[in-house]
């Protein structure tokens, strides 16, 4: 029997791919990401010298709210602060007044606009970009790095006393955060990864001198293989695919998370090294290049990258990136950019909120935007993928792939236009259920030639509603779905409710209904999913499989088997584990696939199509049921951050049908 199913699973052409089991998945994988494209560049002279001759230790700083690039630099009785705008040096400010010199750390908090600075002493100076004033004492122990968390918003301050946030007014322990190695004079050296929200810490212990390379994702550490004691000091430089760090022998190297090792940078070597002890290495985020700076030679260094891999661009109110607009702009099809929470406004302009290539764009827990229209030509044929927020509407009007996982939409989504290609719907919540004056129209409508799925969501219409009859406030209730043109649809695991009736002493309205089909395709409604409604208008063709609910009047007629599906965890960490469950049908038999992408493939035995792509597909798992319907978790280990990891089954019943199941994306965070 087995070998039956394998031959017809090698006729779907996974020849290849079909022969690997299930502890081949995860390698999988790894060996993806061993053919992604390095960093490389090489670091070059910048003519103009710099005007500073440096007593200890100098600090890079990037001031994200005027997008400049800052050197504090500390002598023997004056501390500047130099600005390098990519040409030449300037002075800022300087400063005699105040204990400075002899510093330990420094760091741009956006969210007060404030240069934070802790000196030898452990005291604290700030500079609001105008004066400066001593702050006072702080809780820090030894020596000690700052960095700044862009999700907690706060400058965080680590030492061998542990983790401290400050928030403007006090300093602010995290409980049992000592770090897992002492630092000596070599450390610590900070730098916020804010594609993987990680603080990175390289510094060295007391014991064997090296160093070690630690990772903080806001709850513990992770300590990592050591290092060469010579003095590395690290930024994070998303153009170079992560956070750098630059060894005082002339070396530059790219902190690789999945793998928890350092990586040479192609072209990162600087010809006799810089001074051990005054260097300083910044990120210029306007420009998107490196700049090292040291005392003892009379040139500024910058490198130049060339770096072809995906970019990490992070929206913030409190930085020079403010919109999401913005960071559109600036990216590259294929990036990323995680946005921060705020509520953010329209933008200026007749088309404020427009996406208009493939992007990943993922966003904190509190995002809240207003009208987005999406809009991406052929000529960018990425994916686009949008994980979490809150949206009032949502309209698409070109695109060949999309994406939306874990999104709130409230008023209106709308899928329009011609040229539309696959779209896959999940985990998300369109509509509130209360009256917003859309009267009839539905929430949401799906059109051109899309072919979409909708899995584990809910499409609420609004409810009708009724004042009194004095104040003529009459709202008639919403549709839930409507599918028009040459839509077609699939539905999953949902619940799709049509607007409520309202009745009171003045009168009533009777509900609105929940699907309405005008497309020559069928709609799909499986997996245990509901419609519920008061009024069913003309339903078109509509295929309700066993297991799902239709309440109300007018069911379809049309009720096919039920299918075997599986659901997943919305997310996982790296290198923790998530599951998959499947409900298998009684006698079914099902091997769940894995792939990093997905496309729609019909397939004319299959009443759902094929989305993981034939090519990328790999045999994970074979599962089998009893005579009744099972449930089978399946555990897995997260592989890499900032990807997707699709999951699609192929079940087969005792007659040897075969038909996928439903496909869950589980994002690596």
């Amino acid at each position: 029997m087995l070998l039956l199913l394998i031959d017809s699973l090698i006729r779907l052409t996974y020849h290849r791919r079909m022969q690997m089991n299930f502890m081949a998945f995860p390698f999988a994988f790894a060996i993806a990401l061993a053919v992604a494209l390095p960093a490389q560049g090489a670091w070059t002279h910048s003519n103009p010298e710099h005007p500073v001759v440096a007593w200890n230790r100098t600090d890079f700083v990037y001031d994200s709210i005027r997008d400049e690039l800052l050197l504090v630099v500390p002598q023997l009785s004056t501390t500047e602060i130099q600005v390098w705008d990519g040409v030449d040096w300037s002075v800022r400010s300087s400063t005699s007044a105040l204990p400075i010199a002899g510093y330990k750390a420094a760091v741009h908090d956006p969210l007060r606009d404030r240069l934070v600075i802790v000196n030898d002493a452990n005291q604290m100076i700030e500079w609001d970009g105008q004066t400066w004033s001593t702050v006072g004492s702080t809780p820090l122990s030894g020596p000690n790095d700052l960095a700044y968390d862009p999700v907690l918003q706060r400058v965080v301050a680590v030492s061998a006393a542990g983790v401290f946030h400050w928030d403007g007014s006090t300093w602010q322990a995290v409980p049992n955060s000592n770090p897992p190695h002492g630092f000596n004079w070599r450390g610590p050296h900070l730098a916020y990864d804010s594609a993987n929200s990680l603080l990175v810490c390289v510094g060295s212990d007391n014991v064997t001198n090296l160093h070690s390379t630690m990772e903080w994702d806001g709850s513990s550490w992770a300590a990592y293989a050591s290092w060469h004691p010579s003095l590395m000091r690290t930024v994070y430089a998303p153009s170079e695919g992560g956070v750098v760090g630059f060894r005082s022998v002339g070396s530059t190297f790219v902190w690789h998370v999945p793998s928890h090792t350092w990586q040479p940078v192609a072209g990162g070597s600087v010809a006799g090294g810089v001074h051990p002890t005054a260097f300083a290495i910044g990120y210029d985020q306007q420009r998107q290049r490196l700049v090292l700076n040291d005392y003892s030679i009379p040139y500024t260094l910058e490198f130049l990258p060339n770096y072809s891999g995906p970019v990490t661009w992070v929206v913030d109110p409190n930085s020079g990136m403010s919109t999401l607009p913005a960071a559109v702009a600036a990216a590259n099809p294929g990036d990323r950019i995680i946005v921060r929470a705020a509520n953010y406004a329209l933008a200026p302009g007749p088309n404020p909120h427009v996406i208009d290539k493939g992007l990943t764009i993922a966003c904190d827990p509190g995002v809240r935007f207003p009208a987005v229209t999406i809009s991406i030509p052929a000529t960018s044929p990425q994916r686009l993928m949008i994980n979490g927020g809150r949206f009032e509407s949502v309209a698409v009007a070109l695109a060949t792939d999309i994406h939306l996982r874990d999104c709130a939409i409230t008023e209106r989504f709308d899928v329009v236009g011609s040229g539309l290609g696959s779209m896959s719907i999940e985990n998300c919540a369109i509509g509130t259920g209360i009256h917003n004056d859309l009267g009839h129209v539905a929430v949401a409508t799906i059109g051109g030639a899309a072919d979409v799925t909708i899995d584990g969501s809910s499409i609420m219409g609004s409810d009708s509603y009724i004042l009194d009859p004095f104040s003529w406030l009459v709202e008639l209730p919403s549709q839930a779905l409507r599918v028009a043109n040459t839509a077609t649809v699939v539905i999953t695991n949902s619940n799709v409710s049509g607007g409520a009736e309202s009745v009171s002493s003045f009168g009533s309205l009777a509900g609105a209904a929940a699907l309405r089909n005008t497309s020559a395709s069928p709609v799909l409604v499986l997996g245990a999913s509901t419609l519920d409604a008061d009024v069913a208008p003309a339903l078109g063709a509509v295929w309700l499989s066993q297991d799902s609910l239709w309440l109300g009047p007018s069911a379809p007629s049309v009720v096919i088997p039920s299918l075997s599906r599986i659901t997943a965890s919305t997310q996982a960490k790296v290198g923790q584990s998530f599951s998959v469950d499947a409900v298998l049908q009684p006698g079914h038999a099902m091997f769940l696939m894995g792939a990093f992408g997905r496309q729609s493939t019909p397939v004319a035995w299959s009443r759902l199509p094929l989305l993981l792509p034939p090519n990328e597909a790999v045999l994970v798992t074979l599962l089998t049921s009893t005579n009744s319907s099972s449930i089978t978790s399946v555990p897995y280990q997260a592989p890499l951050i900032g990807l997707l990891v699709w999951m699609q089954g192929v079940a087969i019943d005792a007659g040897f049908d075969l038909q996928f199941s439903n496909a869950r994306s589980i994002y690596i965070r």
